[in-house]
């Protein structure tokens, strides 16, 4: 199964985009700013194709999806959240999404979460993670930090 999270609004706060499976529109994605170089929990991460395990998070004593090999990033997962607050480098996933904040995100992520699993049980799992060429660039500067 493929994922494919685009991204298409940039913003001096977070990045947003849209989630599609196996190239059908599923959802809205929230991830932290762009940057030219890491700060950690406040970068989203680099453009690529990531493998998807599901992993165990004692904190909350529950399975994520979990994207593999991240360059200089650990743990990123796949969640429900609502704004950068909660993303700590991961994707973040809602049905309606306004200027850096989206919502309805059980909605989202409870049947993602789902599918992935089941996926996972007869094949492999990727999520590639692209701009899109017409994103829209609202950051008043594109340099780091």
């Amino acid at each position: 199964m493929k994922i494919n999270v685009t991204r298409d609004i940039l913003t001096d706060e977070s990045t947003t985009g849209k989630l599609y499976v196996n190239d059908e529109f599923w959802c809205y994605t929230l991830e932290d700013k762009t940057r030219d170089r890491k700060v950690y929990g406040e970068t989203c991460i680099p453009i690529g194709a990531y493998k998807i395990e599901m992993w165990f998070w004692p904190k909350y004593q529950k399975f994520y999806p979990h994207l593999l090999d991240v360059p200089n990033f650990t743990y990123i997962l796949i969640h429900k959240g609502t704004n950068k607050r909660d993303t700590m480098g991961c994707i973040l996933v809602g049905m309606e999404r306004e200027k850096d904040l989206i919502s309805a995100c059980q909605q989202a992520y409870d049947p993602l979460k789902a599918l992935i699993e089941r996926a996972l049980k007869v094949e492999e799992v990727f999520v590639e993670v692209s701009e899109a060429e017409d994103a829209i660039d609202e950051r008043t500067s594109t340099s780091s930090p």
